[in-house]
């Protein structure tokens, strides 16, 4: 069973609303709440509104306990824009668009196991790299990845690394003296 709580004709442009959405998506909620506190997008108050009403909303109409929920689907869609203008030279005017957006934020319990309690399908685990990647990762965060690699029988050749000293306007320079 899914609680869904919404949030419409806020005064905010979707697109980064969406920005705010996206780190909560799949999350607890209460490890949601915490995130958008200590958010400083100014989205992250609008939507932590959604998500608070969406667990009143599972307390009083399904009697769901807090500690369970998990947000099963977070969405921002585009609301109604309000259309206004402003005045400029040689007797034009320029359109602004100020938009609105509506969020949803649906929430569902889960098991303290780790799979779903409504019968609803069980999050999945993230991908883990392979051997190889993790390598990989681990050399090039350490620098170690020196060597030349090819890509698609282009040979790529790694920067040479800036000699200690002077540069060539210093040369130059002293050359003139």
């Amino acid at each position: 069973m899914e609680v869904v709580a919404k949030g419409k004709n806020i005064r905010m442009s979707p697109r980064k609303v969406r920005l705010v959405v996206a780190m909560i998506s799949g999350k607890r909620v209460q490890e949601a709440a915490d995130v958008l506190k200590l958010s400083k997008k100014r989205a992250a108050g609008a939507v932590l509104k959604v998500l608070n009403s969406a667990t009143a909303n599972a307390g009083n109409n399904f009697n769901l306990g807090g500690e369970n929920l998990v947000i099963s689907r977070a969405m921002v869609d585009k609301g109604p824009t309000l259309k206004r203008g402003r005045f400029v030279s040689r007797g034009r005017r320029h359109q602004i668009l100020k938009r609105t957006a509506h969020v949803t934020i649906g929430l569902r319990e889960v098991s303290s196991k780790g799979g779903a309690a409504s019968g609803g399908k069980s999050q999945k685990s993230p991908k883990q790299p392979s051997a190889r990647a993790q390598a990989d990762g681990n050399k090039l965060a350490t620098g170690q990845a020196k060597v030349k690699s090819t890509l698609k029988g282009i040979e790529v050749k790694p920067r040479k690394e800036a000699k200690a000293g002077r540069s060539k306007k210093d040369k130059k320079r002293e050359e003139e003296k």
